[in-house]
C-alpha cells in the first residue's frame, strides 16, 4: 500500500486512505470500536495539529489500524452518523407556549422582532444569559419524547424572550408554529438537539 506521507495528506485524503484499508466497526465489538476511535483520534490530531509539529500520533494510529483484522462495517459511515452527532450540538428540552407573545423581554411590543415564519423561542435562564441571547439563532431538531413525537426535520429559531415561568419548564419554550414544525404532538415535552 505504500508509505504514508503525513505532510501531504488532507482530511479527505485520510478518509480515502481509510476506505482503501477497508476499516470498519461492528457495534457490538468493543475492541473494534476502540480501533475505530483510535483512527478517529489520529485523523483529528492530524487535521488540527500541523504535520511538521506532531505527525507521530496520526502515523501510529494508522500503523496500529493496519495491523488489525478487518471488521465488517464501514468506519466512515459509523463516524459520520455517530461521532458527528455527539459533537453537533447541545441537548435540552422544549415545549410550546400560546399567544399573546407580546411584550417580550428583548424588544417589548415591537411586532417586527419576530422572524418570518413564526419560528421563535423563549429561553430558559441557562440560555438567556441576562439578555445576551436576544436575537440569537439556533438550529434545532426533536430527538425524542413520549409517544414518538418527532417529525425528523430541523428548524432555525430565534430567541425573542426569556421564559416567563419560574422555574422554566424546559430549555426552550417554542412558539406554536416552531413547535408544530418539529413535533407531531402539540402539548408534548420533547428532547431537542440545538446548536447556535
Amino acid at each position: 500500500m505504500g508509505e504514508l506521507k503525513m505532510e501531504e495528506m488532507s482530511l479527505p485524503a485520510l478518509f480515502d486512505q481509510a476506505r482503501k484499508m477497508h476499516l470498519s466497526v461492528v457495534e457490538s465489538d468493543i475492541d473494534q470500536t476502540w480501533r475505530c476511535l483510535c483512527f478517529i483520534a489520529a485523523v483529528w490530531s492530524l487535521y488540527y495539529i500541523p504535520a511538521d509539529s506532531c505527525p507521530l500520533s496520526a502515523y501510529l494510529g494508522f500503523r496500529y489500524l493496519r495491523s488489525q483484522p478487518r471488521p465488517s462495517r464501514d468506519v466512515l459511515g459509523w463516524f459520520s452518523s455517530g461521532v458527528v452527532l455527539l459533537v453537533a450540538g447541545d441537548i435540552g428540552t422544549a415545549s410550546s407556549y400560546d399567544p399573546p407573545y407580546l411584550p417580550t423581554r428583548c424588544n417589548g411590543y415591537d411586532q417586527g422582532q419576530f422572524p418570518q415564519g413564526g419560528y421563535f423561542v423563549a429561553a430558559s435562564d441557562g440560555v438567556w444569559d441576562n439578555g445576551a441571547a436576544c436575537g440569537r439563532r439556533y438550529r434545532m431538531r426533536c430527538i425524542s419524547g413520549r409517544k414518538r413525537p418527532c417529525k425528523g426535520n430541523s428548524i432555525v429559531v430565534q430567541v425573542v424572550d426569556a421564559c416567563r415561568s419560574n422555574p422554566c419548564q424546559a430549555t426552550f419554550i417554542l412558539s406554536n408554529q416552531a413547535f408544530d414544525a418539529i413535533s407531531k404532538l402539540p402539548d408534548a415535552k420533547i428532547n431537542v438537539e440545538y446548536a447556535q
